[in-house]
This record gives structure tokens, sequence and C-alpha cells, in this order.
């Protein structure tokens, strides 16, 4: 097997346990401590957009679920880009790598919210597994478009 192959695959593994640290650890946090990040993020972006401190608390109530929403999409479409660049140094084909990636990605946001059913102030939620395995889903597929892409285009160079 070749060297570059090798590191990459160490490197896109690293990466991928790293994220599902980071996803054990906010999930280990409190309730109020989880609530807590998400309003400062809200804050943040009511500052940035300049929200009147009058309608600052209303605004921040409003838009601080859709923060904790997207933070569960994010995160979890890096976990669909590590496992698509980690499985893509195997030679699989490119419809097992996706039923890989939403397998794993959706069995650990099952988990993940198993995970926070324990942890005081928080609970268990299906539509956090369905909004986590959608970002997996594009992660996976934004890959996959992007590595198709390119041999699409070594290809062309190739053939010219």
């Amino acid at each position: 097997m070749k060297k570059t192959l090798i590191i990459k695959r160490i490197i896109y593994g690293v990466l991928l346990l790293v994220t599902f640290i980071m996803i054990f650890k906010f999930s280990a946090s409190s309730g109020n401590a989880s609530h807590g990040i998400s309003t400062d993020v809200s804050e943040f972006i009511a500052k940035v957009l300049n929200v009147s401190n009058e309608k600052r608390n209303e605004f921040v109530e409003t838009i601080e679920p859709y923060i904790r929403k997207i933070a569960h999409f994010s995160i979890y479409a890096f976990v669909g880009i590590w496992e698509m660049l980690f499985l893509n140094t195997f030679n699989i084909s490119d419809e097992k790598k996706l039923l890989l990636g939403t397998l794993v990605g959706t069995i650990y946001a099952i988990s993940d919210e198993l995970h926070q059913s324990f942890v005081p102030g928080r609970s268990a939620q299906i539509i956090d597994v369905v909004i986590d395995s959608e970002g997996n889903l594009l992660g996976l597929l934004g890959i996959l478009l992007i590595i198709m892409l390119i041999k699409r285009y070594k290809e062309k160079r190739k053939n010219k």
C-alpha cells in the first residue's frame, strides 16, 4: 500500500475520531451549559446584526433553538466529510462508501441522543437524530461529488 494512502487514512481517521469525541463532550454538557453556549452564539449574532437592546432578548430566544439545530447539522456534516475522505482510501464502490458512511453516522447520532438522555437537563430527541443524519449525508454526498468532479476533470485532461 502506498505510504501517502496510509497517511491519508490515519489523518482522516483521527479527524473523524476527534469529531466523535467533540460530539460526545458536547452531549455530556448539562442542559444549562448547552443552553448557555447556544445563547452566547445567539447573543453574538444579535450583536453582529446590531439588534436593539429592546428587541435583543426576544431575538435571542427566537433564534436560539435554530442555532442548536444548525450546530447538530453542522458537526454531523463534518462527520460525513471525514467519513467519506476516510472511506475513499479503500478500494470499495461509491455506493458502499455512501451506505457505510450513512450507517455509521446514523448509529452514532442514535447513540449520541441515547447518551444525552442520561445527562441532567438533556433529553433524547428523534428530530435531532434526523437532523444529525441529514448533516452526515450532506457531508458524505458533498465530498463524493467533489471526488467525482475531480476524477472527471483529470480524465478530460488526460484525454486531451
